[in-house]
């Protein structure tokens, strides 16, 4: 029996600008479920909550409520947030002439980081087995997630993770981005 070769889950093209590269999120299929059922939950005490600041409440209770509300949005947006990048989140990556720019799109919106490459020092693979042991339960990956993945860029005093891929699919993108510019200081 043949087994399939995985694909590759990122997407490489060459522009006009420079080497594009999109590198989608990785949901976990549990993570997304037990997002999507505790924002049900979520929605139905921001609306109780709001229906009760716009019904009778006394003085004493206003400011209570306004506070516990404001926090309540506070954590549902994060989880609406986690919960659009884990689905349909991507690492967008532009490696021009004289800059690496890394932006995080959810949707065409996100925050792009642009770094001089005078300044961007390293790139490489963070292995789980070598750079970031986890002790018990290894296969838990910490770094892969709404504001990291496993290939890791110095710039100046920063260390800058993205690109939620396995390890041997982030090998191969850091072995395209070095075949396009000499990046600084090797890794051990």
């Amino acid at each position: 029996m043949n087994v399939p070769v995985p694909s590759r889950r990122s997407k490489v093209d060459e522009t006009i600008e420079g080497f594009k590269l999109t590198i989608p999120s990785k949901a976990n299929l549990f993570v997304v479920i037990f997002m999507s059922f505790w924002l049900v939950c979520w929605a139905g005490g921001e609306y109780s909550a709001i229906n009760g600041l716009l019904g009778d409440v006394d003085g004493g209770n206003v400011l209570f409520m306004v506070v516990w509300l404001t926090g309540w949005t506070c954590g549902g947006a994060a989880v609406v947030y986690i919960w659009l990048w884990s689905v349909f989140g991507k690492d967008i990556v532009m490696l021009r002439k004289n800059t690496l720019s890394i932006k995080r799109d959810v949707f065409g919106l996100g925050w792009t980081r642009v770094f001089d490459l005078r300044n961007v020092k390293n790139i490489w693979v963070m292995s789980k087995w070598k750079d970031k042991p986890l002790g018990k339960g290894q296969e838990f990956r910490k770094d892969i997630g709404p504001m990291g993945g496993i290939i890791v860029v110095e710039c100046g005093t920063k260390t800058i993770r993205f690109g939620a891929v396995d390890e041997a699919e982030a090998q191969q993108i850091v072995s395209e981005l070095k075949a396009r510019h000499a990046f600084g200081g090797e890794r051990e």
